[in-house]
C-alpha cells in the first residue's frame, strides 16, 4: 500500500511538473525569467510585510495620539469647569468686598456724623461751662 501511494505521488508530482512546463510554454516565458519573477514576487511580499509592519506601528502611534488628544480634550473640559467655579467664587468675593466697602464708607460717614456731633457738643459744653462761671459774677 505504501509504495501504491508512493508511485501515485510520483505521478501526482509528474503530471503538477508537467502542468507547470506546458504553463510556462503558453505563457511564453523562460525557466529564468520565472526565477527573477519568483525573486521579485519574494521581494515584494517582504516589502508588503515591512509596509504592514510600518501600518501596525503608525496604527498603534495614532491610538496612542488618539488617546493622548482625548485626555487632552477631557482635561480641557475639567480645568474649563473649575475655571468658571474660580470665576464664581472671584464674583462673590468681589461681591462680598463691594459689600465691605459700602459697609466701611458707611462707618466713615457715621464716624464722620458721630465727630461733628461730639464737635458740636463739646462747643455746647464749654459754653455751658462759660454761662456756669459767669452766673457767680451775676448773682454777686
Amino acid at each position: 500500500m505504501r509504495s501504491n501511494m508512493s508511485q501515485h505521488f510520483s505521478e501526482l508530482k509528474t503530471l503538477i511538473d508537467d502542468g507547470f512546463s506546458s504553463i510556462i510554454e503558453t505563457i511564453g516565458i523562460s525557466a529564468d525569467e520565472v526565477q527573477v519573477l519568483g525573486r521579485r514576487n519574494a521581494e515584494l511580499a517582504e516589502a508588503h510585510n515591512a509596509q504592514n509592519l510600518q501600518f501596525e506601528f503608525l496604527k498603534q502611534h495614532l491610538q496612542q495620539l488618539s488617546s493622548s488628544v482625548e485626555n487632552g480634550f477631557n482635561s480641557t473640559h475639567e480645568l474649563t469647569v473649575v475655571s468658571a467655579d474660580i470665576l464664581r467664587r472671584f464674583s462673590e468675593l468681589k461681591a462680598s468686598v463691594d459689600d465691605g466697602l459700602t459697609t466701611t464708607s458707611n462707618l466713615s460717614t457715621m464716624t464722620t456724623d458721630a465727630l461733628e456731633r461730639m464737635n458740636a457738643m463739646s462747643i455746647s459744653v464749654d459754653r455751658g461751662f462759660s454761662s456756669l462761671r459767669e452766673l457767680p459774677t451775676l448773682t454777686s
